[in-house]
This record gives structure tokens, sequence and C-alpha cells, in this order.
């Protein structure tokens, strides 16, 4: 018979995540103190300015690149941000589209 391990006690390991899950729960709702926030300078790049340099539409960019068209919209429009070889990728087509293309095609 298997072991449900929702019935034991919790361990030290669940214990951390329960508490890491209350202080996440603390600090969305805007208990601030004792935390320690750590902001990372992110490696931006303007992914609209360079299809818009290229004069391509989002589909022609993203046919053109093998772009998903809904995560570039995603990432013009700041609702998500581009991991970081998404930016080096675009970096790459901002500096050298033609080699791009000629790369993925």
């Amino acid at each position: 018979m298997a072991k449900n391990i929702i019935d034991d006690a919790p361990s030290a390991l669940g214990e951390s995540l329960l508490r890491g899950l209350q202080q996440t729960l603390d600090y969305a709702n805007g208990k601030t103190e004792g935390f320690r926030i750590t902001h990372y300078a992110a490696d931006e790049i303007d992914i609209k300015a360079v299809r818009k340099k290229l004069g391509l539409t989002q589909n022609d960019f993203c046919g053109k690149f093998k772009i998903n068209t809904e995560t570039l919209r995603s990432w013009e429009q700041g609702k998500n941000t581009p991991p970081s070889y998404a930016i080096a990728y675009l970096k790459t087509i901002a500096s050298n589209p033609a080699a791009v293309v000629e790369a993925v095609n």
C-alpha cells in the first residue's frame, strides 16, 4: 500500500517550504518588514524598435525569425520579459538580421 505523505508530520523540507509559501503570501499582501529585496538590472532590448527598424509587422518578424507571435506581443507590451537566451537572439537579429535569416532557414 502506498504511503500517504500528507498524513505524515511535516519534514524539515516540508516545514521550510510551508514557511516560504507563508512568507510569499505575507509579501504579496504588503508585509515587507524583515524581507531583503534584491533587484537585478535586466539586460534589456527594445524589441518593438528593432522590429520597426527592419520595417516588419509582428507577423512578418515572427515568421522571418521563427518566434511565436503571442510571445512577441507579450514582450513588446511588457507583459513578459524575454529570457536571457531570447535577448541574445534578439540582439543578434538587431545587429545582423541577414545572418539570422540565413541561419534559421
